[in-house]
């Protein structure tokens, strides 16, 4: 169980120069999270030093009517002469393991709602549904983030529906 939790990590780290904003887009989500009351807050943890920054959150859920003790933890590293690197877990009743896969670009261009949809995932899936499910939103958005690319680029929208895709920033 423990390979299988650090390949998971490994396979999902971010490696490169965009940790730091990663790390603080994470943390506004994951208090947005903490402010439409979806999770019961047990504690927050901050750390700040020169060579780890790290937000930790520990709540409680009710999971098909039991108490689910759950902690979200994202941890930028700093060590000289690499690249920061940046993980993301999810783990609930010290058993379950789950891992942001902050490695896809298409995640790291759409990284706020990404997150909020694996973190839903992640607190309501049964632990063999949260990838699956997850992998299937993905594709669905990068299919129609496509689709809509190639109707704007051919001029297949309506001028109002064009500026309104502009103006949220959907792509």
């Amino acid at each position: 169980m423990a390979d299988e939790v650090e390949e998971d990590r490994a396979r999902n780290r971010y490696i490169g120069p965009r940790c730091l904003s990663f790390f603080e887009d994470l943390v506004a989500e994951t208090q947005s999270i903490i402010n439409d009351g979806l999770i019961e807050v047990m504690a927050i943890e901050n750390i700040r030093r020169d060579h780890v920054h790290a937000h930790i959150v520990y709540y409680t859920q009710n999971v098909d009517d039991e108490l689910a003790f759950a902690f979200i933890e994202i941890v930028c590293l700093f060590q000289a002469n690499t690249e920061p690197q940046l993980n993301v877990y999810h783990t609930m009743n010290d058993a379950y393991h789950l891992s942001f896969p902050l490695n896809n670009e298409f995640i790291q261009q759409n990284l706020r709602p990404c997150f909020r949809v694996w973190f839903g995932q992640a607190t309501t899936y049964p632990l063999g549904w949260r990838d699956i499910r997850f992998n299937a939103y993905i594709q669905r958005e990068m299919q129609m983030h496509a689709m809509t690319r190639r109707a704007l680029q051919r001029g297949q929208l309506p001028e109002e529906i064009i500026n309104h895709i502009l103006h949220m920033g959907l792509l």
